[in-house]
């Protein structure tokens, strides 16, 4: 190990609260002089710091060199601030960018925690109100699904980021910790299994305390520290390393804990003691610590207004694994709690016995896999007559043989082609399609405009296209000026075709990716796209695209394009080639999204794709998420499948009535507007007394809060609505166990089991069914 306290690293002896390691670690960043109190960096380098001014400013890079302050010396870089954040009403002690959301949550001594919209500041997903002191800590869980805080009032809080509830209030270890500290910086391991606290007592003693995920149990603690500790910092990184004489490695994690006895130790899980321990490192506390994204080496400052580093070697701390070993080691940790839900899945979406028709896009609405017998090849042609008595025979589509389908494809659709027929192109050695002759006379050298029938596949990727006679090919002589006037194609708007809703242009997309901006600016049926490098004012590069651009997405490896006529078009963020030919879905785009090399696209018709942009596209992941969406939008709640009754028939004869006085409704389109349809839907049947439109429309309601996040509250104020008072109230309730002639335990049963088929939602099912079994009981 080296050790290293670099002079030239000062606040003019002021005390250095905060230290933070750039993510390509090759600078770091210091607060403390004046007012700040804690800076952090997030993933795509804005630098977020927070003091006693009650203000959180976000800054960004802006150029080499720069201005001085009066009597100071001169820049060595630029940065910028672009967004001033204000709500809290004190002081703020501690920041933490999300891993894998865009949030950033901010602690202050007002008691509170606030979550911050980072992909459009200053908006505010949340403010956490539930500690009584002042709030020195928070750490977010590296999967995404929980924020811990510590607080002066001698508890730890861990919040759920599905509805920013309170999980767990843990306050045992710090009944005897007195506030003594000017930050409780507690961290959570990199494989999310274990929380560690900052100051906690044990038998008179400071220790850090070890909490475990899930059960939030805390029998094990760092000990050894002879003052309270102020800050833990785990280590991004799982190492991998032979210990104690084995033949096989081991994995484990590695974590930094500063106290105010002027002491950092680091230790490692797999061993009992620290792994080194640097007594007098500083003259006064240490405040706080910060690993380097290599994993080797480590930054600590403190109250003397000194920082001091620490480099590491493979020999001392183990291998560090990389994203994909990590996966493999701990990818597999997911366990069923009741391995009945298996036998529990969401029913297959159905599709109609009627031929499709055929759409003027293209496009051709995408079958999803279901366990139904493969069709056979179609065998029959269809002959014509032209007015001049020539022949004409229409041309038939046959499907490939199901052994060509994607492997990529679900477990279920898997085996339901292992159930079925397969036909093998060598088993007949003769045609057998048929010719119908029919005696209709059609002009010679005109298209028909005969429905044909889409053949049927398992595979959702087989589809089958036509170009539309508006969109063909001009001829040669066309002017090239005259490309705009091209009509973006439209989507088959048939019943069931539509599960997700198509994205419609705007007026400009914008996205922010690693050290650049990209923005698409839609006019006259074309879409511009721009490439700007940190915050040149000048794009790096630019080009304009032949439609109007509907989705953006981008990731430090490459940027996707969704246009209005369906095709997908990838760049390169520094180069502006494309590193691929467009990629076609089998539908419209509902929704784009890029994460490094990997493209993910999810088709109105409910079908998802993942391409891996190299050299070339690669499809990696075909399937279809229509069961997801079921009941996701207005669109699917109405139609054949809303049973009739006075509700529905009332709504038609308003419509009619007012067609000419109202305007049209507007179906809803976001999460919250469709609760709200949803429920008006639910009220209007109850208070109409229409059994089947309420069980309709409850259970559509149920479907839809299975698909969001952040409303497991409102899930559960319906679920115990159905279940009743427990035996001990039952007596002085007045809950009536009917509604609608409808018994409430056996509506309450129907809803569990479409919970059942959501594997996320399995501890909501088994509470409530567990509690539904012993009342009847």
């Amino acid at each position: 190990m080296k050790l290293l306290k670099p002079n030239w690293v000062s606040h003019d002896d002021f005390p250095i609260f905060s230290v933070d390691i750039h993510p390509d670690g090759k600078r770091f960043a210091t607060g403390g002089q004046a007012c700040v109190n804690c800076v952090r960096w997030s993933a795509g380098g804005l630098l977020a710091s927070g003091g006693d001014d009650k203000v959180i400013m976000i800054w960004r890079y802006h150029g080499s060199g720069g201005s001085a302050s009066f009597g100071g010396k001169p820049s060595v870089e630029s940065w910028r601030c672009v967004s001033t954040l204000r709500c809290h009403e004190g002081d703020v002690l501690d920041l933490a960018w999300a891993p894998h959301s865009p949030w950033l949550a901010s602690a202050s001594v007002d008691n509170s925690i606030i979550i911050w919209d980072a992909s459009n500041f200053p908006n505010i997903i949340a403010i956490l109100k539930g500690h009584t002191g002042l709030v020195k800590g928070v750490t977010w869980d590296p999967v995404g699904k929980y924020l811990a805080s510590q607080s002066d009032d001698k508890s730890l809080k861990v919040w759920s980021t599905t509805d920013w509830s309170e999980t767990t209030s843990i306050s045992d270890p710090f009944v005897e910790c007195g506030g003594t500290t000017h930050v409780l910086r507690l961290s959570w391991s990199p494989d999310g299994q274990y929380l560690v606290s900052a100051h906690a007592m044990n038998g008179g003693g400071p220790t850090a305390q070890i909490i475990e995920r899930g059960n939030w149990t805390y029998d094990k603690d760092f000990v050894g520290h002879r003052k309270a500790v102020t800050c833990v910092r785990f280590n991004s990184n799982i190492f991998q390393k032979k210990q104690g004489g084995s033949s096989k490695a081991r994995e484990y994690c590695c974590l930094a804990i500063g106290s105010r006895d002027r002491a950092l130790s680091v230790w490692l899980t797999s061993l009992k003691r620290p792994l080194m321990v640097i007594n007098e490192l500083f003259t006064h506390s240490v405040l706080d610590a910060s690993w380097s994204p290599c994993g080797l080496r480590l930054a600590a400052c403190s109250w003397d207004g000194t920082v001091a580093f620490m480099e590491f070697t493979q020999q001392e701390l183990g291998r560090p694994l990389n994203p994909e070993e990590q996966s493999l080691v701990h990818g597999g940790f997911t366990v069923m709690e009741a391995p009945v839900l298996l036998n529990m899945k969401p029913p297959a979406p159905t599709t109609q016995s009627q031929p499709a028709q055929p759409v003027s896009n293209g496009f051709s609405p995408s079958v999803s896999s279901s366990p139904s017998p493969i069709k056979a090849p179609i065998n029959k042609q269809i002959e014509m007559r032209t007015s001049d008595g020539r022949r004409r025979i229409t041309p038939m589509f046959i499907p490939p043989p199901p052994d060509t389908v994607n492997s990529s494809e679900s477990t279920d659709t898997t085996a339901a082609i292992k159930n079925t027929p397969t036909f093998s192109s060598t088993s007949q050695t003769k045609s057998s399609i048929v010719i119908e002759k029919r005696d209709d006379v059609v002009a010679p050298n005109v298209t028909t405009t005969t429905n044909m029938a889409t053949p049927s596949t398992s595979a959702p990727g087989l589809t089958l296209k036509r170009r539309d006679p508006t969109t063909a090919r001009p001829n040669h002589h066309h002017h090239h000026h005259h490309h705009h006037s091209r009509k973006p194609r439209l989507v088959n708007d048939k019943q069931g075709s539509i599960v997700f809703p198509a994205l419609k242009p705007v007026g400009s997309l914008s996205h922010q990716a690693a050290h650049y901006a990209v923005t698409v600016t839609n006019n006259q049926n074309l879409a511009h796209l721009q490439v700007f490098r940190g915050t040149d004012s000048e794009p790096t590069w630019n080009l304009h695209l032949g439609y109007s651009a509907v989705a953006l997405a981008a990731s430090a490896a490459v940027i996707a394009v969704g246009l209005e006529d369906g095709s997908i078009h990838t760049f390169d963020p520094t180069k502006g080639s494309r590193p691929a030919p467009p990629l076609a879905p089998p539908a419209p785009l509902a929704k784009l999204h890029a994460v490094g090399n990997a493209v993910m696209v999810i088709s109105c018709c409910g079908a998802v794709r993942v391409w891996e942009i190299g050299s070339t596209s690669k499809l990696i992941v075909s399937t279809s998420a229509s069961h997801l969406a079921a009941f996701g939008g207005a669109s699917t709640l109405v139609g054949s499948r809303t049973p009739r009754g006075p509700l529905s028939s009332l709504q038609e004869a308003l419509n009619r009535t007012a067609g000419g006085i109202m305007p049209s409704p507007r179906p809803p389109h976001n999460g919250s507007s469709i609760v709200s349809y949803l429920e008006q839907q639910l009220l209007a049947s109850k208070a109409l007394g229409s059994q089947q439109e309420y069980i309709h429309w409850f259970m559509a309601l149920i479907s839809f809060l299975l698909t969001q996040d952040g409303l497991e509250k409102r899930l559960r104020i319906m679920l115990d609505d159905l279940m009743g008072p427990s035996h001990s109230t039952a007596a002085k309730s007045t809950w009536d166990p009917m509604i609608l002639g409808i018994r409430k335990h056996k509506l309450l049963a129907d809803a569990l089991g479409v919970i059942g088929g959501h594997l996320r939602w399995q501890r909501l099912y088994l509470e409530y069914s567990e509690q539904l079994a012993s009342l009847k009981s």
